[in-house]
C-alpha cells in the first residue's frame, strides 16, 4: 500500500495472495514458489513481508517421511491389487516405479480402463477433469448415494482452497442430476473424515464433520468414496527425497471391486468417528458393516 498521508489501521484491507509451487519430475518435492499470477516479478520486489509470508506458508506444507507411510501405501495395493500388480514387491508398493509410470502415462479415463493413476491435488484441473470423466462413466447405471465420504490426510492446510467447495458442488449436482429416483430430490451429503479439531474452510466446505482423536487410517492417506459408484485414493508424501513438499500419488477408479474394497475399508475403521447421531445413520447408510451406535 503506497499513500502520501498516514494511514491508520482502520483503512487496511486485506487481500488474496494467490501461491503457485512449480515441481519438475526429476524433483517433485521441491517446489519453487511462483507469484507471478498476482504480481509481476518487478512489483514483488517491491513487497518484501509478502515474499516473505508466502515463503513461511511454503515452509508450512513440507513434510518428513514417516515410518507409516507404507501402511498408506499398502492401502493402495489392498483395494487396486490388479491395476498395481505390476508395481507390488514383497516389501509393497515400488513408489518410485509407479510414480514415473503416472507422470508418463496419459492417464485418460475409458470405458475400458476403470482404473487409472493419480498424481498430483485431486484440485489440480487435469485430476478435477479426470475426475469429472469418472463421474460421467461410473453415473450411467447406478443409484445415487445419499452420502459422500473424503477422508482428509493429516496434513496442514490440507484442502485450503477455492477448488474445494466449488468440487463439492459440482460433485452434488452431477450426483443429484444423474439420480434413476428423483433427479430433483435431495443432494447427497458431504462429510469429511477428520482428525482432531478441523480447520474453518473445511467445516464451511462440507455438510457434516466427522471427527476423531484416535482415528485408525494411516495420516498420509486421502480418501474420496462416492459409495458404489467411484473413489480415489491416494498418499501425501515426500517422493526422492526425506523432506520435501508432499505429492500425493495413487489411484482413481469406478471399478465396482475397487468401489467395493475402498468401502469395506473405511467402514472397518471408521467407528471411531464422532458425528451428530440424528444424522449418524443417513451418512454411513451405503457403507456396509459400520457401526454407528458410538
Amino acid at each position: 500500500m503506497y499513500s502520501i498521508d498516514a494511514v491508520t489501521p482502520g483503512d487496511r484491507f486485506s487481500s488474496t495472495v494467490r501461491i503457485n509451487l512449480r515441481s519438475t519430475g526429476l524433483h517433485p518435492s521441491v517446489g519453487e514458489l511462483d507469484l507471478g499470477e498476482w504480481r509481476s516479478e518487478q512489483e514483488q520486489l517491491d513487497r518484501e513481508s509478502v515474499l516473505n509470508s508466502a515463503s513461511a506458508f511454503v515452509d508450512q506444507l513440507r513434510v518428513a517421511r514417516r515410518s507409516d507411510d507404507g501402511a498408506a501405501y499398502g492401502v493402495l495395493l489392498e483395494v487396486a491389487p490388479e491395476f498395481l500388480k505390476d508395481f507390488t514387491r514383497k516389501d509393497g508398493l515400488a513408489i518410485e516405479r509407479y510414480y514415473r509410470d503416472a507422470l508418463t502415462r496419459a492417464g485418460d479415463v475409458r470405458s475400458d480402463r476403470p482404473t487409472i493413476p493419480i498424481l498430483g491435488s485431486l484440485f489440480a484441473r487435469t485430476n478435477v477433469r479426470r475426475f469429472a470423466e469418472v463421474l460421467q462413466y461410473a453415473l450411467r447405471a447406478t443409484d445415487r448415494p445419499s452420502s459422500v465420504l473424503w477422508l482428509s490426510p493429516m496434513l496442514s492446510r490440507w484442502g485450503s482452497t477455492r477448488a474445494l467447495p466449488e468440487l463439492l458442488r459440482h460433485l452434488k449436482a452431477s450426483l443429484r442430476r444423474n439420480s434413476n429416483d428423483d433427479p430433483d430430490g435431495a443432494s447427497p451429503t458431504t462429510v469429511c473424515l477428520v482428525a482432531g479439531r478441523p480447520d474453518g474452510h473445511l467445516d464451511k466446505a462440507f455438510d457434516q464433520m466427522a471427527i476423531s482423536d484416535a482415528p485408525r487410517f494411516p495420516p498420509a492417506l486421502e480418501v474420496l468414496l462416492i459409495p458404489k459408484v467411484a473413489a480415489v485414493v491416494s498418499v501425501h508424501a515426500p517422493i526422492l527425497e526425506q523432506l520435501g513438499l508432499p505429492v500425493p500419488l495413487g489411484i482413481m477408479s469406478f471399478d465396482q471391486r475397487v468401489v467395493t474394497r475402498v468401502q469395506d475399508y473405511l467402514s472397518s475403521r471408521c467407528s471411531t468417528y464422532v458425528h451428530n447421531l440424528q444424522s449418524a445413520p443417513a451418512i454411513f447408510s451405503d457403507l456396509a458393516h459400520v457401526d454407528t451406535s458410538e
